[in-house]
Order: structure tokens, then sequence, then C-alpha cells
């Protein structure tokens, strides 16, 4: 894999929170982004009860979705990633 996770608990609130870091000594994905932005936040992940119904909103609201809703290995589940130029990336969990 191209990163190291890091899943941190939340204890006052059901929230996770993924740090993304480059392994060393490796190309990552993600390094034009810290040398572009530094260390902020890349983008939020919603919970959500439909991902399809949600997608498919997001969708005709103007939002485009990157990729399609697919299965998600690290939590189980799906996933789908949304971008809207005015938000940035949405992350949607089922």
């Amino acid at each position: 894999k191209h990163r190291d996770k890091q899943l941190l608990p939340s204890y006052t609130l059901p929230v996770r929170l993924e740090i993304l870091s480059p392994l060393e000594g490796t190309k990552s994905p993600i390094d034009g982004l810290l040398a572009k932005n530094g260390a902020i936040p890349y983008h939020i992940c919603y919970r959500v009860e439909d991902i399809d119904n949600t997608v498919e909103k997001l969708r005709n609201d103007g939002f485009i979705p990157i990729g399609i809703v697919a299965k998600s290995e690290p939590l189980g589940g799906n996933v789908c990633f949304m971008f809207s130029p005015e938000i940035g990336i949405i992350e949607f969990h089922q």
C-alpha cells in the first residue's frame, strides 16, 4: 500500500479519525497534496443509510462522483467519493 493508516477512536462522539502519511522511502499519492497544501484535512466522511440514494441526490445537485460505489476494505460496507468545486472531496460510507 502507498500509505500508513491510523484510526483513532473518539470516546465522546461516534467519530473516527484517519491520519494518512506517506511511507518512508516510497512515492505516495498524497505527496503532491502535502507539498502543495501542507498538513490539512483532505476530506470528510459521512456514514449514510443508503449510499446509492445519497450518490444520486448529490449527483442531481451537481456533485461529481469520483469512481463508483465500491466495497470498503478497511471498514467493510460500501464507499463512494464525491467532488464539488465549492466543498472539495466528501466520502460516503454505508
